[in-house]
């Protein structure tokens, strides 16, 4: 037995396979990267011959973080919602269904146009769309898990920041209470 989401997980992925989708597109592989309960799958279809670049093994490496590299982003997010899953955890929850959404209407409307290359016999012009919309849509889940970072982050420093005060405030009124006696 193997837990689906663990901390230690690199990449994981949904393979979708659908007879009604051209040949010339190929299935789907839902690549996320890092830990599964924090990253977003991203589609990529099986015909590219170009890897997004924020996903290449060539952007960072697992000594060499990197802000261009989705795998270090969706390790960041992991370890800000770690320490207050609790609190942070819905959150990033919120951001995945919505882009995951928004990953399910683009893959519907890349499949219409596919459909419409071919039927326009350029064929040869899919896999060149499908290399661009792949890249655009890890670009996209990039971004948002950046955006998240920085949201986690500041929701974390605010958090700390507040029990730094509450932990002084509580040494204030003890220490009042010493020199009292």
């Amino acid at each position: 037995e193997r837990p689906v989401a663990t901390q230690q997980t690199g990449f994981s992925f949904i393979a979708q396979m659908n007879e009604n989708r051209p040949a010339e597109a190929g299935g789907i592989l839902w690549f996320g990267l890092d830990d599964a309960t924090c990253n977003v799958y991203v589609p990529i279809y099986s015909c590219i011959t170009e890897i997004p670049e924020s996903m290449s093994e060539k952007n960072g490496s697992i000594l060499d973080f990197s802000w261009t590299s989705a795998f270090w982003v969706n390790n960041w997010v992991a370890n800000m919602v770690y320490p207050r899953y609790s609190m942070l955890y819905p959150e990033v929850q919120k951001r995945q269904g919505k882009l995951e959404h928004e990953f399910f209407n683009d893959v519907e409307e890349a499949d219409r146009f596919i459909a419409q290359l071919i039927k326009d016999g350029k064929s040869e012009d899919v896999r060149t769309f499908l290399n661009q919309f792949c890249q655009e849509e890890a670009d996209k889940a990039k971004r948002d898990a950046l955006l998240e970072a920085k949201e986690e982050s500041y929701k974390l420093k605010l958090e700390v920041d507040n029990e730094i005060k509450e932990k002084k405030s509580e040494l204030k009124e003890n220490e009042e209470r010493l020199l009292q006696r």
